[in-house]
């Protein structure tokens, strides 16, 4: 690999974390991949539930409810620190960040095109009695625990799935895709050296 070259995979890689795609360049997927493996993520998973049951005990001397939400909250919090120091979520979130406040002018056209349907979707499916029943008998606890739930479940949809779907768009992208794919990066330059090749 010349130096040129050399010079240009460093722009491109800097190119994917500064928007928000660490997973584009191979050290840095390699390392999450490990990251995620079993022998990596089992013992952090096992600290983070030891340091859940201590601060769970803490905070909750006096309410279960409370104890339950500290210890779900410092398990979350061990795996979010995790995550941005060995899964590179730092970066995708500094994109995300930067993305979202570049939009906010389009926040009030989308708002005003679904804000009916959710006010539709919210008086049919949250605005009767049963609902408000169940939601005053529980404790802000258990409350919050069923809310960072959900989240887990989605954090964890998205864990399992990510791999693949970098594994494929890896497949996908070859030949004549390749040179559209790079356009207004630092490759587009080099791109067209591999449109005739299986890349």
């Amino acid at each position: 690999m010349s130096d040129d070259d050399k010079e240009a995979l460093r722009a491109a890689e800097g190119w994917f974390v500064a928007n928000g795609l660490p997973y584009f360049v191979d050290d840095l997927r390699a390392k999450a991949k490990r990251g995620l493996s079993r022998q990596v993520f089992l013992p952090v998973a096992l600290v983070a539930l030891v340091v859940a049951l201590v601060a769970g005990f803490v905070a909750g001397h006096n309410d279960r409810s409370t104890g339950v939400l500290g210890g779900v909250v410092a398990f979350g919090a061990v795996l979010t620190l995790y995550g941005f120091v060995r899964l590179e979520v730092a970066s995708m979130g500094r994109w995300a960040v930067g993305r979202t406040l570049s939009s906010l002018g389009l926040l009030f056209p989308l708002v005003t095109r679904a804000l009916p349907l959710l006010l539709l979707f919210v008086t049919f499916l949250f605005i009767n009695t049963e609902v408000w029943q169940v939601a005053s008998n529980l404790d802000n606890g258990v409350l919050w625990v069923a809310v960072l739930l959900f989240a887990t479940v989605a954090v964890g949809f998205l864990l399992v799935r990510l791999p693949e779907e970098l594994d494929r768009v890896d497949d996908e992208i070859g030949g004549p895709r390749l040179a559209v794919a790079c356009q207004g990066t630092p490759l587009e330059g080099f791109a067209p050296r591999y449109t005739d090749r299986d890349v």
